[in-house]
């Protein structure tokens, strides 16, 4: 559908930034979650899980991997041992942010 209408209104500083969280959260522009606050569309945050933390652990095992193949790249031989801790240790995330993210929807369902 094309848009042809276009609006005014003034938000202090305040209602700004909670329409911006708000409209971050449901994935949406500003004028798409507005759009949908006027149609009464039921708008949910995404899912609710410390993706910092999880990114930073993510960013950890690259570079981990990383210094596993400049080893074997420049020595020729593979460090086995570190190389199947950094593999356990992405199971081990694997886990973790499945298991995060299978409580947030179990979350989300029950309410």
């Amino acid at each position: 559908m094309k848009y042809t209408k276009t609006i005014f209104f003034y938000l202090n500083d305040e209602e700004l930034n909670d329409l911006d969280e708000a409209a971050d959260l449901a994935g949406t522009t500003r004028s798409e979650y507005v759009r949908r606050c006027i149609n009464e569309t039921v708008m949910k945050p995404t899912v609710n899980i410390n993706y910092v933390e999880l990114t930073n652990e993510a960013n950890d095992l690259i570079e981990r991997f990383r210094v596993v193949a400049d080893r074997a790249w420049h020595s020729k031989v593979l460090d086995v041992p570190m190389f199947r801790k950094v593999i356990r240790d992405t199971e081990t995330l694997m886990i973790k942010i499945n298991d995060e993210l299978t409580k947030e929807i179990n979350h989300e369902k029950q309410k």
